[in-house]
């Protein structure tokens, strides 16, 4: 049996300092999907955080979201997803790791999670504005810089 499930959007606890100290740097999550361009990638979303911005808004704006400072949002909620690399070690667990005691403890409302799992398994399109989000990443546009040109790859044979 595989540890992630994403057609089943099975719930996972992840360790990450991303969630923050005041909880114990752990959460609940649930895979939404695959990176479509890394295979070794998925995408999850924190199943304590808001999840409203994945229901209401288009991929577009909730790209820019993602990737602005959480000081920079002002009244605007963060968007509760992160991307895992599963070949770089990632702390991921079945949920039952983490006890219903041990989520008190640290803060994670367990009711609060199971009701954005229902309300994400009852709403497919969120998979597919996720996809969209790391789909449509910019492309690399080689630099005309000579000291950036190292980031474009090797030079060729010829030079």
């Amino acid at each position: 049996m595989a540890l992630i499930d994403v057609p089943q959007m099975k719930p996972l606890v992840h360790v990450s300092g991303m969630f923050g100290a005041w909880r114990g740097n752990t959460s609940w999550v649930a895979p939404l999907a695959w990176h479509p361009e890394n295979r070794n990638a998925v995408i999850l979303v924190d199943l304590a955080g808001d999840i409203s911005p994945l229901l209401e808004l288009d991929s577009d704006t909730l790209r820019e979201r993602l990737y602005t400072a959480k000081a920079d949002l002002g009244d605007n909620a963060a968007v509760p997803v992160k991307l895992v690399h599963i070949n770089k070690c990632p702390v991921l667990a079945q949920a039952n790791t983490l006890r219903p005691e041990d989520a008190d403890r640290l803060g994670i409302n367990r009711q609060h999670c199971l009701d954005n799992l229902k309300i994400l398994r009852e709403n497919p399109q969120v998979r597919e504005k996720v996809v969209a989000i790391f789909a449509e990443a910019e492309p690399f546009t080689p630099s005309d810089n000579v000291d950036a040109q190292l980031y474009n790859g090797f030079f060729a044979a010829r030079e």
